[in-house]
């Protein structure tokens, strides 16, 4: 989600990456389509209603990702959301510790938990 050219980036709670940022997002459920899923997570780890119609493909990259000693292959689907203004924000506490807004210069790449985001972000910084 972009705002005044900045960026939403979440605070990860747990493992994989716990502390580190990344964007909301997560895993689709079965019969979900990446977009319907992308619309879920961020409802429920910000607390913000997004409308199918507002994501636009950004691209998709690999990804690894460590849970409970098993390592997972996955691919990451990106999709940015633009914003006319900051929403109020209403965390889920077991996902989210915390939220920044950063611009392309304030985003530093190796705060961020998955390679899958640190290239996907790699490119919106040289956009």
């Amino acid at each position: 989600m972009i705002c005044d050219d900045k960026l939403l980036l979440v605070e990860r709670a747990k493992n994989p990456g716990k502390g580190l940022l990344g964007v909301p997002g997560g895993f689709v459920d079965p019969f979900e389509s990446a977009e319907q899923a992308l619309c879920r997570e961020i409802d429920e780890e910000v607390g913000v209603k997004v409308d199918i119609h507002q994501l636009q493909y950004f691209g998709s990259w690999a990804n690894e990702y460590l849970y409970a000693e098993i390592n997972y292959h996955t691919q990451d689907f990106y999709y940015v959301v633009e914003l006319a203004s900051k929403p109020q924000l209403t965390l889920q506490q077991s996902e989210v510790s915390g939220v920044k807004w950063l611009s392309k210069h304030e985003l530093e790449l190796n705060q961020l938990a998955f390679c899958s985001a640190r290239d996907a972000l790699a490119k919106w910084k040289s956009s």
